[in-house]
């Protein structure tokens, strides 16, 4: 007998279909028992398949939702959608999201930059609609980890500051963005230069990085490398302040040019404190890196806001005057300009003290007004996202004639060219213009803090129809300064940066991209510097009456390129990022100097003596780049670095000088076996890393200078040398250090203890004279160190 049979289905999912027997011979009944039996198996296990099928179906469901801003309402895209185990979505332009999941225990993981992240059980929902509040405080946030990519907090191996948006403006209303910096940053010591308005502060992470070089930290707004220098105005020299060599002192206390920046445009800082940190940036980073990041658009309805502050300035301390009647018993010879027997003479010619004033409060004592005005208009869809704002700052001082004033106009632009490709572009424009008078440090009776030590409350200096008397205590009527002299400075700066984002491969598991990132930054500051011609101590000089107009040109330029591949294997997350970056800078300072001036007149043109002086300096950064980062289920995250620097300044100017960084933290509270409920989070980590300072710009040469010799031009050689071998300055920092948080991140505790050591810095050396050469400009002389 042969019999045909078909005993299993085509598909699981489709009816039975009944076994059939085609005989072709009689068969026996053992046969037909037997294909019974096969039969009745093939039945059970059909059922028993079609059983779990429709289990597993009925597990499986979709969870459809939108997410929102809890602050404005408006439709969040690109929010992460991650279920928890393994799968997700991301939100579409209007903020929904679907996603399938298997069970009633299955949670999903909201999170957005710099937004709280919120976790929910499914259980037996279908639609789960959720608001993300903005806070940039949470150990959720991402911090910058490197010249393209960056890493949530919680994960970070270095301590790295953070100050958001609210705590620039919102808390304080600080005009300029370093004196709103003040106070709010964990190892950063921020200090007023002078007192004056616009800024002037003086800015160092973990201490003094350099001897001679500075100290500053590197800023970058946006991906441009900002110019963050003081240029002189002159105000110290000696047709300005009446003194030269060592009493010339410090008198121009410039403005940082960080004070351009409108703080109220800023939506985070992130403060790169030590090269563990900043190695990743190389040549310029010795001082720490300040990365700022300005406000973007976002998609939803447009927003216009408008905000107005308007304030006073007041000094909340006085220092006070000596009140005591003068006694010439207890005044010394050499004390002032003037011996005690004309002392005498004139305290009876002034009443006797009969009549006093506190000079103190009348040059500082006044009231300054701050008002500023700023408009903003924000929105967007998927496609396009724009953020243009306006602000106008205008602070007056407590001293009369001195303020500063701030226009800027900014706008951001976000465009998602295709699904592959997003383009960036960020305009800034910024006028800005100070008086600052003269409160530095000449010792020479300009400087009104110097003049009001040695100014006696009783010695009458109030103007008389127009006319200031004589102080021949120190030889300058602080009230003519503060009237008549004038010390001014205006800039016009252009920023621009742009950076794009094409997509080669664009996956949950795997992402690959090529990351474009540029800017230039154009400065022209022009100041201004006049005594008048009958100023007190211009009266002694032979050529009386001062004045220089200086112009500083600065343009800056920074273009990098990276390739970033992002590769998930099951808990194991490879972080690769390679690249190269180039800088330049391009200098110009010049100012032209006018001593002897013709009455009433402030143009050089018409002094006695005319001093010209023009200055150029190019240089330029070239930056190779490799970072690997290896994170496993946020548990142990392992960062490993290297970057190659030459420069243009350095004794070998070919050369690649290597900067390396290796860091490790690990988040225990990440465990299985961590059951501490009140701890939310427990991290250790340490760090290691190097950055470098390059010489400043001429150390290589030797100039030659110009003679006259029988009226004809030669050349002589100098005394002071260059050095041809001269190299970069490099720190090395290892850092420990354990973060805490309590009650779900409520309250967080950062513990860290770092050593930086800098190494081969630079300062003049100096010769025997004997040698014909007195000095060598740069030297590596020595080490410093930091803890």
């Amino acid at each position: 007998m042969i019999c045909k049979r078909n005993i299993i289905p085509k598909s699981l999912f489709v009816s039975y279909r009944a076994l059939y027997l085609v005989c072709v011979h009689t068969s026996t009944l053992k046969a037909i028992i037997n294909q019974t039996k096969i039969i009745m198996k093939n039945k059970l296990l059909l059922c028993w398949l079609m059983l779990i099928s429709m289990g597993v179906f009925a597990q499986t469901r979709l969870v459809t939702g939108t997410v929102t801003d809890k602050g404005g309402g408006a439709a969040m895209p690109g929010v992460n959608v991650a279920i928890k185990g393994g799968g997700g979505a991301i939100t579409n332009a209007d903020g929904t999201y679907s996603v399938n999941v298997s069970g009633a225990n299955d949670e999903l993981v909201f999170s957005f930059i710099g937004f709280a992240s919120q976790t929910m059980k499914v259980g037996s929902s279908t639609v789960i609609d959720i608001q993300l509040l903005e806070d940039v405080s949470t150990l959720e946030e991402v911090v910058i980890s490197g010249l393209a990519t960056s890493v949530k907090r919680s994960n970070l191996a270095n301590s790295v500051g953070t100050i958001s948006a609210k705590d620039l403006v919102g808390t304080t209303r600080a005009t300029t963005l370093d004196g709103a910096m003040n106070g709010k940053l964990v190892g950063a010591n921020i200090s007023a230069n002078s007192g004056a308005p616009g800024g002037g502060f003086s800015v160092k992470l973990r201490g003094i990085s350099s001897v001679n070089q500075s100290s500053e930290p590197l800023y970058i707004v946006d991906g441009v490398y900002i110019n963050n220098s003081q240029f002189q105005t002159g105000a110290g020299t000696g047709p300005f302040s009446g003194a030269t060599g060592q009493t010339a002192g410090t008198q121009d206390q410039a403005t940082n040019r960080i004070a351009d920046i409108n703080p109220a445009d800023i939506e985070n800082i992130e403060v790169l404190k030590g090269p563990s940190a900043a190695a990743i940036y190389g040549t310029r980073a010795n001082a720490g890196v300040i990365i700022i990041t300005t406000k973007k658009g976002k998609s939803g309805k447009t927003s216009i806001q408008f905000g107005q502050d308007v304030g006073i300035a007041k000094p909340l301390n006085l220092i006070g005057m000596h009140t005591t009647p003068w006694d010439a018993a207890k005044i010394n010879d050499g004390v002032w300009l003037v011996s005690n027997a004309e002392m005498a003479a004139l305290y009876a010619a002034n009443g006797s003290g009969s009549k006093t004033t506190d000079y103190e409060k009348l040059i500082y004592g006044n009231t300054g007004k701050l008002t500023t005005s700023r408009l903003n208009v924000s929105g967007g869809n998927d496609k396009i996202k724009f953020y243009v704002a306006g602000s106008t700052t205008d602070e007056t001082g407590i001293q009369k004639n001195t303020g500063f004033e701030r226009h800027s106009l900014r706008t951001n632009i976000d465009f998602k060219v295709t699904k592959s490709i997003e383009l960036s572009l960020n305009s800034n424009y910024l006028n800005t213009s100070t008086s600052r008078s003269f409160s530095g440090n000449d010792n020479n009776g300009v400087s009104l803090g110097y003049n009001l030590a040695y100014l006696p409350n009783w010695l009458d200096q109030n103007p008389v129809n127009g006319v200031y008397p004589q102080n021949p205590m120190t030889g300058q009527n602080p009230l003519q300064i503060v009237d008549r002299a004038e010390n001014n400075e205006k800039t016009n700066r252009f920023m621009q940066s742009f950076s794009t984002d094409i997509y080669f491969v664009n996956k949950e598991s795997h992402s690959l991209k090529l990351t474009v990132q540029g800017g230039v930054d154009y400065l022209l500051t022009e100041s201004e510097v006049y005594m008048p011609d009958d100023l007190q101590f211009q009266t002694r000089r032979a050529n009386p009456g001062a004045s220089r107009y200086s112009k500083s040109r600065n343009f800056n330029t920074n273009v990098q390129a990276f390739l970033v591949d992002d590769y998930k294997v099951n808990k194991l997350n490879f972080g690769t990022s390679l690249g190269m970056v180039r800088l330049t800078t391009d200098q110009d300072i010049s100012y032209v100097q006018g001593e002897g001036l013709a009455p009433g007149q402030r143009n050089p043109n018409t002094a006695t003596v005319r001093t010209p002086f023009q200055f150029f300096a190019t240089w330029q950064d070239v930056g190779l780049v490799a970072q690997e980062e290896i994170n496993w289920d946020d548990k142990i995250i392992v960062t490993g670095g290297i970057r190659l620097d030459k420069s243009s300044l350095n004794g070998d100017s070919k050369k690649f000088y290597p900067f390396a960084k290796t860091s490790m933290a690990i988040n225990i509270a990440n465990f299985d076996f961590w059951t501490v409920d009140a701890i939310s989070a427990f991290k250790l980590r340490a760090a290691y890393g190097q950055t470098g300072s390059s010489p400043a710009f001429g150390s290589l040469f030797t100039p030659l200078a110009t003679v006259l010799v029988d009226g004809k031009l030669g050349l002589a050689a100098p005394t002071v040398n260059g050095n041809p071998t001269i190299l970069p300055e490099t720190a090395n920092e290892i850092e420990f250090g354990t973060d805490l948080a309590f009650l779900n991140n409520k309250i967080t505790l950062e513990a860290t203890y770092y050593i930086k050591k800098v190494t081969d810095f630079i300062f003049p050396y100096n010769l025997a004279p004997t040698t014909g050469v007195t000095q060598i400009a740069a030297f590596n002389v020595g080490d410093l160190q930091n803890k």
